[in-house]
């Protein structure tokens, strides 16, 4: 189970390496990769202000102009590619801690 959760969240590739102990801190590799990136804008203050089921159908309809024909909310969404080299590897804020614990 542990394994699915991470490969979930990691991916096949980095799941293996995490697993395998493989992921050192500090250290990084290049790799080439594909990574598609979406943000549904403002999807807290809608669930936070709007009735579950209105959220849900907002969400859910396909089109700004089927959302305005129900009479429900127009979404604003971004999407982003990136196709090239990356750097993957593990690193740690040790200030974040040391504030977080100094506080």
């Amino acid at each position: 189970m542990a394994s699915d959760v991470l490969e979930t969240y990691l991916g096949r590739t980095s799941c293996k390496k995490v697993l395998a102990g493989q992921i050192v801190l500090g250290e990084g590799e290049q790799n080439d990769e594909g990574n598609f990136y979406s943000d549904l804008r403002a999807s807290l203050t809608l669930s936070q202000s709007l009735d579950i089921q209105i959220y849900l159908d907002t969400v859910n309809v396909n089109s700004n102009t089927s959302r305005d024909v129900q009479g429900l909310p127009a979404l604003e969404f971004s999407v982003a590619l990136h196709v090239g080299k990356v750097i993957y590897g593990c690193i740690f804020w040790m200030w974040l801690i040391n504030d977080s614990v100094s506080s």
